[in-house]
């Protein structure tokens, strides 16, 4: 009985002791992202230090390659 205990107690130290995988966003790696859906196109806005930036492409796969438009910057409304 006290080795199975001992053996349990090993193991999940190890566990807990384990560093998580870190998820990598795979369309936007940027900060506070928000993704909505309108008139048949996928939009993702996030902040990218001094503005926010705003992709749309009619995939969610898509907006990794889609243009960037900035609709608001620090400083400028």
């Amino acid at each position: 009985m006290f080795r199975s205990c001992t053996t349990v107690f090993i193991a999940s130290t190890l566990a807990l002791a384990a560093k998580p995988e870190t998820f990598h966003n795979p369309v936007n790696p940027s900060a506070d992202p928000w993704v909505g859906y309108a008139d048949g196109e996928y939009h993702l806005a996030t902040t990218q230090g001094n503005c926010v930036r705003l992709w749309s492409s009619k995939t969610l796969g898509g907006l990794a390659e889609a243009k960037p438009v900035t609709i608001w910057e620090k400083g400028k409304g």
